[in-house]
């Protein structure tokens, strides 16, 4: 909460006088508490949201709560306040590992095999890609095939290659399939 005044230097130098009076000093705008400190004797950081925004503290030297607190906002602040009196323990160094024998005064038979190294996944290799085979070139391949062994041994062999690579049996889908066709001129020059 924020109060502004306009005042003369008389009545600031009173009223300045009536913080000191109460134990409140002003450091840069702020309150703080007498002992110009943000926390109390209990180490309690002071929080608008439980503590009086005067920051005055009790005969205890404990700060002096919030007016108006419902009963949910009491047991935050006494969780809050709690937190500081129960800090987190402090991380503790590890125990230190027990002495054993190295596995150099073990005889080989004896000792514990090391655990299995995982192979890692292989990654699949993608087939190769055939460049795309116009029917042209298929054509003028059946051609240096027939001039090469001939028509009968090219007929002989060639439901086989057309099966290979799941051409129809007329190969009518030759003319529009570039893979099979690719395929098919591969195994043609094959032979």
């Amino acid at each position: 909460m924020t109060i502004t005044m306009e005042v003369n230097d008389d009545e600031a130098a009173s009223l300045l006088a009536r913080f000191a009076e109460r134990g409140v000093t002003t450091v840069s705008g702020d309150t703080t508490a007498a002992n110009g400190s943000d926390t109390d004797a209990n180490g309690v950081v002071w929080d608008a949201r439980y503590h009086a925004s005067t920051r005055n503290t009790n005969q205890d030297g404990s700060w002096k709560a919030l007016r108006g607190m419902d009963d949910a906002t009491k047991a935050a602040a006494a969780t809050y306040e709690a937190s500081f009196a129960n800090p987190a323990p402090a991380p503790t160094e590890p125990e230190p590992e027990p002495e054993t024998e190295s596995d150099e005064t073990i005889p080989v038979f004896l000792q514990k095999p090391a655990a299995p190294v995982p192979a890692l996944p292989t990654m699949p290799v993608a087939a190769p890609v055939a460049a795309p085979v116009s029917f042209e070139e298929l054509s003028a391949g059946f051609q240096t095939v027939i001039e090469k062994i001939g028509t009968p041994a090219l007929m002989e062999k060639l439901g086989a290659i057309y099966e290979a690579a799941g051409v129809d049996s007329a190969g009518t889908s030759l003319t529009t399939n570039e893979t099979q066709r690719a395929q098919v001129l591969a195994a043609l020059k094959a032979l």
